[in-house]
């Protein structure tokens, strides 16, 4: 089964101005000097010189060894278990570790990476001539392509996509559905429960792991889109006082916040009410807003197809009306991959946000 497609953690426009506002440059504050920070990897906190490159190949690294030892716990599970279904019975709570392994690393690597990014602001800011507005826009590109763009979409490749494919495939697809012949008559409420219980908790942990890299990323990109705008309109250089003191904002119970900034129009609190504001479909094109009504739509049936599917006695009976809706699934996850993120409007990316996070809040519901 091909896996929900986090679209709207890939498509961000990025709208900047295109001359840098007025008034006089700062000098490079002592408060800012990068020799005060540290940069946090997946072991310990590693020292930092003044380089903001330094920051960035950390960065980096600790993306790329988190991703190695996740896929080497992974082998050792997948050794354990072989390829009977005896043998994913009794190493099945080794799976189930590994769910949780994979969950809070996803969860630290987030924090850390919103932690170290800020290192590099303040690296940057100590660092470059404030006058230097290329510079200051090269070194702050860098960190975008690098880490928003290149880390988190490996990470997604790896973890979220390959790594629960591969365990999808090898258990539920693989050896559980193998062992469907030959248990259906005499052993099929274990083989139920058994295949049951491998597809609820593979989903659960998919969904967790999406959630704590979407909502870093969108942090990340929060960050970047705040240094971005003081460093080169505003001429403000102290990045705790662009990052509201330095420590990051608690994450939205509904999921991270659209890219571009929370605001009403993109389903934002209210700061007086509390309350969710709903996006706007004004400045939405009228042919994408229905592709994403009817993408929505699809998946409140599917949810509630999945829910019964699962509690049903005899889901064996349903086999076929399974195999269509995996074809549906399969058809509206094809239209929307050509989507082109890049020529969305503001109003267009806010509209999808809004969806895709109430989608994801369904999708967590499949029992």
């Amino acid at each position: 089964m091909k896996k929900i497609v986090a679209l709207v953690c890939s498509v961000c426009i990025v709208a900047m101005l295109a001359s840098c506002s007025a008034g006089e440059n700062q000098e490079p504050q002592e408060t800012s000097q990068a020799s005060s920070e540290s940069v946090q990897g997946s072991e310990e906190q590693m020292p930092v010189a003044n380089n903001p490159e330094d920051i960035l190949n950390s960065i980096q690294s600790d993306f790329e060894s988190t991703i190695t030892e996740l896929n080497g716990s992974l082998d050792n599970v997948k050794s354990a278990i072989g390829e009977t279904f005896d043998g994913y019975v009794e190493n099945e709570q080794m799976l189930l570790d590994w769910y949780e392994e994979a969950e809070n690393a996803t969860q630290s690597l987030g924090e850390r990476t919103v932690e170290n990014g800020r290192a590099y602001f303040k690296a940057v800011a100590a660092t470059i001539d404030h006058e230097d507005s290329r510079a200051l826009e090269d070194a702050l590109d860098s960190y975008y392509d690098t880490v928003y763009e290149d880390a988190y979409e490996m990470y997604y490749d790896a973890i979220y996509e390959d790594a629960y494919e591969a365990i999808y495939d090898a258990y539920y697809d693989g050896i559980l559905s193998d062992a469907y012949d030959s248990m259906w008559e005499n052993n099929y409420d274990e083989w139920s429960d058994v295949s049951s219980g491998c597809y609820k908790y593979w989903s659960r942990s998919m969904s967790d792991v999406y959630k704590h890299w979407s909502r870093s990323k969108s942090d990340v990109y929060s960050d970047w889109s705040d240094v971005n705008g003081g460093f080169l309109y505003s001429d403000e250089f102290d990045v705790d006082v662009l990052l509201g003191g330095g420590s990051n904002s608690e994450p939205s119970e509904e999921g991270a916040d659209d890219a571009e900034g929370a605001d009403a129009s993109s389903g934002s609190k209210d700061a007086s009410e509390g309350e969710v504001v709903e996006s706007s479909a004004e400045g939405v094109d009228p042919e994408f807003k229905s592709m994403i009504d009817e993408y929505e739509a699809f998946f409140d049936e599917y949810v509630e197809f999945m829910n019964t599917y699962q509690d049903s006695d005899s889901s064996w009976e349903m086999s076929a009306d399974y195999a269509n809706m995996m074809a549906q699934y399969s058809d509206t996850m094809e239209a929307m991959s050509e989507v082109d993120g890049s020529s969305l409007s503001n109003e267009e990316l806010a509209y999808y946000t809004d969806a895709q996070l109430r989608i994801n809040e369904k999708l967590s519901e499949i029992q």
